[in-house]
C-alpha cells in the first residue's frame, strides 16, 4: 500500500518549560521554605521542612532535563517516577507531619506514632535514596547491557491491534469472573492468574492505541463500553487504585505515544482520587465488610444508596478535606519508611535478605510447589511494625523500607544504586521503541514502578516480568501468524518521520515507526 504524507510538525524541545523547572521551581521551594518559617515553623521542624524543600528540588531535576529534550529520546519512567518520588516522600511533610501538633501515626502503622526526628531520619534516608538512584540510572552499564539486547524489528498494524484486543480483553475477564466465583483452583498461583486477568486491562490500552494512532472510531466505541463496566466492576470489588485504572491506563498510553507528560491530566488524577477516596473508603469499611464482590454486584442499587447516602451527609468543603487527608495519608511512604528506620536494628533485627528472596520464589507454581508459602510481605510489615497481627492488612515497606530492613543503610545505597541500572535498562530496552506492543509494555512498566515505589519491591520486579509475559507471547505469536509488519531501519531514537512529514497507511514500511496519524 502506498504511504500518504500528512504536514506535522517536527519533534521540539521545551526550554521554557525546562527554564521554569531549572530556575522558578527552586526560586518558589526557596521562598516557601522562608514563608514556612514566617509563619511559625520552629525547632525540629525547620530541618523537615528544609529536607522536604531539597527532596523536591532534587526530583525536579530529571523532569527539567527532560524538557530540554526531543519527544523522542526523552526519558518518561525516569521524570514519572520522580514524580511519584515526590508525592510518596517529600509531599507527605507538607501535608501531613509539619502541620501536626505532635506525633502523627503513619497509615496502616497502627501504635507507632512518629516523632520530627523520625521524619527528619526518614527524610535524609529518602534524600540518599533518590541521589543513589539518579546515579545508578546514570551510569553507563544499563546502556551497555541493552545495546546486546535485540530491538523491536516488527509492529502491529490496525486490523492486528483490533484483533488482539477482542482476544485479550474477553479472556482476560473471563480469567478475573472465574477467579471471583471460585471457579479457578489457589493451586495456580495468585501471580499467574494474576499475569492472566491483565490481559483485560491491557486490552484497553491496545484499544485506546487504534484511536490514538489510527483514528479508528469503532475502538473509541469499544472504550465507551468497556472502560464504564471495567470501573464498575473495580467499585464494587472494593478497590480504590483498580477503579481509576483504566482511565490511568489510557492517559499513559497517550503520554508514551506522544512522549509527553501532561501536567493538566496529572493535576486531573490527583483530582480524581480526592473525589473517589471518602466514597470508595466508606464503601470497603461499612457497606462491603464481610461480603464477596459477587454478593454485592448482585444488589447495586442497594449498595449505591448507602454510598449515596453517605455523601449526601458532606459539604462539598468537607468532602474535598477530607478526601485529600484521605489520599495523603494513603500515599504516605515517608512516615512508613521513618517507623521501619526507627524500630530497625533496635527493637526488629536486620532480616538479611529474605524478603528479597521472595522474588525468585514467586515464579515457582503451586502446581508444583503445594506447600509453598505465601508471597508478600504486607502483612509481616503490618503484624512486625505495624498494629499486629490481629489486624489484617498488608502494608507496603517503600523500596526505602524493605532495603533498609534487609541490609540497614548500605542496602538503601545499593539498592537503590542497583534500582536505577534497572529502570535504565528497561528504558533503553523497550520504552525507547514506539512500536505498539513497545508502548504495550512501557505501561506496564510504568503502572508497576510509578505507582509501587510506595509498596514492596516484589510488587515492582515481579509486578514487571509476570505482566511483560503475555505481551512478548502474544507479540511472538502474531509475528508467526504473519500478522506483524517489519518496521524501518532507524535508530530507536527516531521516533517521528523526518521534520514536516508524518507517514500514514497500513502495511507499509514506511509507518513502522509507530508514530503515524
Amino acid at each position: 500500500m502506498t504511504a500518504a504524507t500528512v504536514p506535522t510538525r517536527p519533534p521540539a524541545t521545551r526550554p521554557t518549560m525546562a527554564g521554569v523547572l531549572v530556575v522558578v521551581v527552586p526560586i518558589l521551594a526557596m521562598s516557601g521554605f522562608v514563608m514556612g518559617i514566617a509563619m511559625g515553623v520552629r525547632g525540629d521542624k525547620i530541618l523537615m521542612l528544609f529536607l522536604a524543600v531539597t527532596t523536591g528540588i532534587v526530583t525536579f531535576v530529571p523532569m527539567a532535563i527532560d524538557q530540554m529534550r526531543a519527544p523522542a529520546n526523552r526519558h518518561l519512567l525516569l521524570s514519572l517516577l520522580s514524580m511519584a518520588y515526590l508525592v510518596v516522600f517529600a509531599m507527605p511533610a507538607f501535608a501531613i507531619y509539619l502541620p501536626a501538633a505532635g506525633p502523627v501515626e503513619p497509615a496502616g502503622m497502627a501504635f507507632t506514632a512518629v516523632s520530627v526526628s523520625d521524619i527528619v531520619a526518614g527524610q535524609l534516608m529518602a534524600l540518599v535514596a533518590l541521589v543513589a538512584l539518579l546515579v545508578g540510572y546514570a551510569l553507563p552499564f544499563a546502556r551497555l547491557i541493552a545495546s546486546a539486547i535485540p530491538k523491536p524489528r516488527h509492529d502491529w498494524p490496525l486490523p492486528t491491534i483490533l484483533l488482539v484486543a477482542c482476544l485479550m480483553i474477553p479472556f482476560g475477564w473471563a480469567i478475573e469472573l472465574a477467579a471471583t466465583f471460585g471457579f479457578l483452583p489457589a493451586s495456580l498461583g495468585s501471580g499467574f492468574l494474576g499475569a492472566l486477568s491483565l490481559s483485560a486491562w491491557f486490552g484497553l490500552v491496545v484499544l485506546a492505541l487504534a484511536f490514538i494512532r489510527y483514528r479508528s472510531y469503532s475502538a473509541l466505541a469499544l472504550l465507551f463500553v468497556l472502560v464504564p463496566m471495567s470501573m464498575a466492576f473495580a467499585f464494587f470489588s472494593g478497590s480504590k487504585g483498580q477503579f481509576l485504572r483504566p482511565l490511568m491506563l489510557i492517559v499513559l498510553a497517550s503520554w508514551l505515544h506522544r512522549r509527553e507528560i501532561r501536567g493538566r491530566w496529572v493535576l486531573a488524577g490527583i483530582l480524581a482520587g480526592v473525589l473517589v477516596y471518602p466514597a470508595s473508603n466508606f464503601y470497603r469499611v461499612s457497606v462491603k465488610a464481610g461480603r464477596s464482590t459477587v454478593s454485592m454486584m448482585t444488589h447495586p442499587g442497594r449498595t449505591l444508596s448507602d454510598v449515596s447516602g453517605h455523601v449526601s451527609q458532606y459539604t462539598l468543603g468537607g468532602y474535598m478535606t477530607e478526601g485529600f487527608t484521605r489520599l495523603a495519608h494513603r500515599f504516605d511512604g515517608l512516615g512508613r519508611s521513618s517507623v521501619i528506620i526507627r524500630e530497625t536494628p533496635d527493637r526488629v533485627p536486620f532480616q538479611g535478605g529474605w524478603t528479597l528472596a521472595q522474588i525468585p520464589m514467586a515464579y515457582i507454581p503451586r502446581v508444583l510447589w503445594p506447600n509453598k508459602p505465601a508471597v508478600g510481605i504486607g502483612q509481616w510489615i503490618t503484624d512486625t511494625y505495624g498494629a499486629g497481627s490481629h489486624i489484617r492488612s498488608a502494608t507496603g515497606p517503600t523500596w526505602i523500607g524493605e532495603f533498609y530492613l534487609n541490609f540497614g543503610t548500605a542496602g538503601v545505597v545499593i539498592g537503590m544504586l542497583t534500582m536505577g541500572l534497572l529502570l535504565r535498562l528497561l528504558h533503553e530496552s523497550l520504552l525507547r521503541s514506539a512500536t505498539v506492543p513497545a508502548v504495550v509494555a512501557g505501561v506496564v512498566i510504568l503502572m508497576n514502578t510509578s505507582l509501587e515505589i510506595q509498596g514492596g519491591l516484589i510488587g515492582t520486579i515481579n509486578g514487571v516480568t509476570f505482566s511483560l509475559g503475555p505481551i512478548f507471547a502474544a507479540h511472538m505469536a502474531l509475528r508467526f501468524m504473519g500478522a506483524t509488519v517489519p518496521i524501518q531501519a532507524v535508530p530507536q531514537s527516531q521516533a517521528d518521520p523526518p521534520a514536516g512529514r508524518r507517514q500514514v497507511g497500513l502495511g507499509s514500511d514506511s509507518n513502522a515507526t509507530g508514530w503515524t496519524g
